[in-house]
């Protein structure tokens, strides 16, 4: 298991291309789970948050991570993703629904309804949403993404 004070001195141990810290202790804001319930042993693991006093240090240190690649840290590989708003996780979706010729609704509060070929899709939650995606053969938003940091040969 991973904590979220075990990766800040992955993170410390960062550096940019001309050997510069990219991250100082002072600059990390917080680091905890998501506050999400546990999950079972046989389901992913809860994400880590990270969070940095700055925008420019947080940028800067994605850009790092992209060129690197994933970290690997006691085995497990860790990949690093900005921190989208529901509104932007949204629109994401809508995008990913139009472009593949599906009418879309949301049901206030927090679900969707997809018709595609006639057949009616509901997802109640981001699980739900990426199962229903790949139900209809869409790639979820979050997956195009990690696919878009995987590097070459992977």
């Amino acid at each position: 298991m991973i904590y979220g004070k075990d990766i800040i001195p992955e993170l410390l141990s960062l550096r940019s291309a001309n050997n510069v810290e990219i991250i100082t202790e002072d600059v990390i804001e917080r680091a905890h789970r998501e506050v999400i319930p546990k999950p079972k042993d046989s389901v992913r693991s809860r994400d880590v948050i990270v969070a940095l006093c700055k925008e420019r240090l947080t940028d800067q240190l994605l850009k790092e991570l992209r060129k690197k690649g994933p970290l690997n840290y006691k085995g497990a590989t860790i990949r690093f993703f900005p921190d989208l708003s529901l509104e932007a996780s949204k629109r994401r979706q809508e995008r990913e629904l139009t472009v593949a010729n599906c009418r879309f609704s949301w049901i206030y509060p927090t679900t969707i309804l997809v018709i595609k070929n006639n057949k009616k899709f509901k997802a109640k939650n981001s699980r739900e949403a990426e199962l229903m995606l790949q139900s209809m053969g869409i790639s979820s938003p979050e997956r195009i993404q990690e696919q878009e940091q995987e590097p070459e040969g992977e």
